[in-house]
């Protein structure tokens, strides 16, 4: 099948394992030009090098913490210096630890919604205006299904995915007269070591 994404530029954030994996593969099966990142720079390395030895392309590798505002911004500078543009973005970073609601300290919600709620919510505004002054772009985030579905024991995730459900809708509609498509994805779940560790 052909998305039509041969030459675009797409920025993927927590590419290196798991679905963000998946996600930077699948883009660059159809040819799109990618920048991933993560904290890991490892992982990061070994999916570059899957990429350039199955397509024979470059890909630009950013290792970064997503929980800091001036991470996010050194990361979009640099995807759109190494690309040129940024015609796609895909939020996927950030893992929110399950518990039990009473035993899950403070510290642990504010942690885990800085990385993923709130790196959500700043790597789009970093990306907004740069998408506005081309023309269009996308916009994806991968949200987990737990926004809809509730559980006890995963009070902090779902919370947290049900705020970028509401961002996402928010946001599409703003970004709708600059030809800006942003949209949520909530995977079933899937086989990744994230599922193996919430599991547990």
């Amino acid at each position: 099948m052909d998305l039509e994404l041969e030459g675009k530029a797409a920025l993927v954030t927590g590419g290196s394992k798991g679905i963000g994996r998946a996600i930077a593969l699948g883009l660059a099966a159809e040819g799109a030009r990618l920048a991933i990142c993560a904290r890991e720079r490892a992982g990061l390395d070994r999916v570059a090098a899957e990429v350039r030895e199955r397509w024979k392309q470059e890909i630009v590798v950013i290792s970064a913490n997503l929980s800091e505002l001036t991470e996010v911004e050194r990361v979009v500078t640099a995807a759109r210096e190494r690309l040129g543009r940024i015609d796609i973005l895909v939020n996927n970073a950030g893992a929110i630890r399950g518990g039990a609601f009473l035993d899950i300290p403070d510290a642990q919600w504010i942690h885990d919604w800085n990385l993923k709620l709130l790196g959500y919510i700043r790597m789009s505004r970093a990306v907004f205006p740069l998408m506005q002054a081309q023309g269009g772009g996308r916009i994806v985030n991968v949200i987990g299904a737990a926004a809809r579905n509730p559980t006890p024991t995963y009070l902090t995730g779902g919370a947290a995915n049900a705020a970028l459900v509401n961002f996402t809708k928010g946001l599409a509609d703003l970004g709708a007269p600059s030809n800006i498509l942003v949209t949520a994805v909530s995977p079933a779940a899937t086989a990744t070591e994230r599922w193996e560790s919430l599991m547990a």
